[in-house]
């Protein structure tokens, strides 16, 4: 009995989420996002850190709703809150902060630092953001360089550019 509940504990699901501009990889457990990426290197490393998974979108229908309606636009906050974070206590406290981002607005990474009270760590708040495992729905796209460039972003810029696209275009609408 005690060797199901463990497996049990360590399953999640996936699901990839296709739209004409992209394609996403959803890994969640019990409607709460696990990795959100756009390689399938977010399953990967889920199932690199000895979790089993299996396809499964009825059990993720909440995210994947969620975060379709981003895409298209028509939302500004999840309420797949709270989430599966799994990093170091640096990370975790970057990725808490980035919560905090307004939808349509960016910040500096030398601005994301002193958020965190620690002015002195830019460097490292973009290795944090680089190693967000859970894209989108904690938004390390709003975050550019201190001269207005858009900086780095582990999908890629041109992606980035999308994301901050939706949010521009929509961010003013009722």
């Amino acid at each position: 009995m005690r060797t199901e509940q463990k497996r049990a504990n360590r399953e999640f699901y996936y699901s990839t989420l296709r739209t004409s501009d992209f394609k996403l990889w959803i890994c969640g457990k019990d409607n709460r996002i696990v990795a959100l990426g756009f390689t399938s290197q977010s399953v990967k490393k889920v199932k690199e850190a000895g979790y089993s998974i299996c396809d499964n979108s009825a059990k993720l229908e909440i995210i994947i709703k969620e975060v379709k309606e981003y895409l298209d636009g028509n939302r500004k906050q999840f309420s797949i809150i709270p989430l599966f974070l799994k990093g170091t206590k640096f990370q975790i406290k970057v990725w808490k902060k980035l919560l905090e981002i307004p939808y349509g607005e960016r910040v500096t990474y030398g601005k994301l630092a002193k958020m965190i009270g620690n002015k002195k760590a830019v460097r490292a708040v973009g290795q944090a953001c680089g190693k967000n495992p859970i894209a989108i729905v904690v938004p390390c796209h709003r975050i550019v360089a201190s001269n207005g460039c858009l900086g780095g972003y582990s999908a890629g810029l041109d992606i980035k550019k999308k994301l901050l696209l939706i949010e521009d275009v929509n961010s003013h609408k009722a």
